[in-house]
């Protein structure tokens, strides 16, 4: 999905626990997800899932770009969190070049939506 060089290392926030058992979590990027931030976006995941999370949403709002590599980890965790009765949610503008690429590429296993709202409420109420 990325078409050259990022123009720089994107941010990854992790929001605090969504639930008192840290089973939802939320993840806020910022800058395109290139071949640069493979390694601390598969250590974020693994952190996310190794922390006991069953779900999780993706705010890629502020992305432009994914790579194929970071797309790729992005649908492993979601088949180990959905075996875990969760899966993940992103959200990214509609009709966006990124929510189409998304859709052709990842289909029905990352679903999207238009807003963080209503993409963790799609996993399942916050306790």
């Amino acid at each position: 999905m990325e078409s050259g060089p990022p123009r720089s290392v994107a941010v990854l926030h992790l929001a605090p626990p969504l639930t008192h058992d840290q089973g939802l979590r939320l993840v806020e990027v910022e800058g395109d997800l290139g071949w640069i931030d493979v390694q601390r976006w598969r250590g974020l995941l693994r952190g996310i899932i190794e922390d006991g999370a069953t779900a999780l949403t993706v705010d890629l709002r502020g992305c432009r770009l994914i790579d194929t590599h970071c797309l790729s980890l992005l649908e492993a965790a979601a088949e180990t969190l959905v075996g875990r009765g969760g899966g993940v949610n992103l959200v990214v503008f509609p009709g966006s070049g990124l929510a189409r690429r998304l859709r052709q590429l990842a289909g029905t296993a990352l679903p999207t939506y238009a807003s963080a709202s209503a993409a963790l409420l799609a996993l399942g109420p916050v306790a």
